[in-house]
C-alpha cells in the first residue's frame, strides 16, 4: 500500500496521474463542512483539537507526542504553542518563494521530489517482494536496500 501511494504521488508530481488533491476534493470539502460546523455550533476547543489532531502530519504527531508527555495540560499546550509559532516563520518563508519563484524555477523541485519519492516507492515495493521471496535481498556492504 504504501510503495503504491508513494508511487502515485510520484507520478502526480511528474503530471502524469490526476493529482491526489483532485481525488481527494470531495473529502476535502466534507472534512470544510465538518469543520464550519462545528465551529457555528461553538465546540469546546477540546473538540476542535480532536478534529485538527487527525490530519496526517508526521511533524504534528510528533508535535502532539511531546505535548502529551507533558507534565500538565498547560504545559502540553504550551508545547503546541511553540510548535505552531516555530514553524509559523517557515510557512511564510516557503509562500513567499514560492510565488515569486517563475514555472520554469520552479519546476525542478517538483521533479527532483519526483525522483526522490519515486525512489521511496520502489524501494518499499522491493523489500515487500523481497520479504516474500518473490525476488531477491539486495545489500551495498552492511546496509540492506531490500
Amino acid at each position: 500500500g504504501g510503495a503504491a501511494a508513494a508511487l502515485y504521488f510520484a507520478a502526480a508530481l511528474l503530471g502524469r496521474v490526476a493529482p491526489p488533491d483532485r481525488l481527494l476534493a470531495g473529502a476535502a470539502r466534507r472534512w470544510g463542512g465538518a469543520m464550519r460546523a462545528a465551529a457555528a455550533r461553538k465546540a469546546s476547543l477540546y473538540e476542535s483539537g480532536l478534529v485538527w489532531g487527525m490530519l496526517p502530519c508526521g511533524l504534528v504527531l510528533a508535535a502532539l507526542l511531546t505535548a502529551g508527555a507533558a507534565a500538565s495540560p498547560l504545559e502540553g499546550a504550551l508545547a503546541m504553542l511553540a510548535f505552531g509559532v516555530g514553524t509559523l516563520p517557515a510557512h511564510v518563508a516557503l509562500a513567499a518563494a514560492g510565488h515569486r519563484l517563475s514555472a520554469s524555477a520552479a519546476a525542478w523541485p517538483r521533479r527532483a521530489a519526483a525522483l526522490v519519492t519515486g525512489a521511496f516507492g520502489t524501494q518499499l515495493a522491493l523489500r515487500g517482494l523481497a520479504a516474500l521471496g518473490t525476488v531477491g535481498h539486495f545489500a551495498l556492504g552492511p546496509v540492506a536496500l531490500w
